[in-house]
């Protein structure tokens, strides 16, 4: 007599959990980012401000 053994299989796959759990990862990533994307565009502005003062204080001498 042929005895089986019972599985239990869980009912969502592995795979698309981690997938879903790295988007929402990026998710919250982009959100901190956008801050810091916004303080580098910001001292890009100031270096190219303080570069422009300087070659202009460069020409008026």
């Amino acid at each position: 007599m042929a005895s089986f053994v019972p599985a239990s299989f869980p009912v969502e796959h592995q795979g698309v959990n981690r997938v879903a759990a790295g988007f929402a990862a990026i998710r919250q990533g982009v959100r901190q980012t956008k801050s810091l994307g916004t303080l580098f565009v910001a001292a890009i502005v100031a270096l190219l401000v303080v570069e422009g003062d300087l070659i202009v204080s460069l020409w008026t001498e």
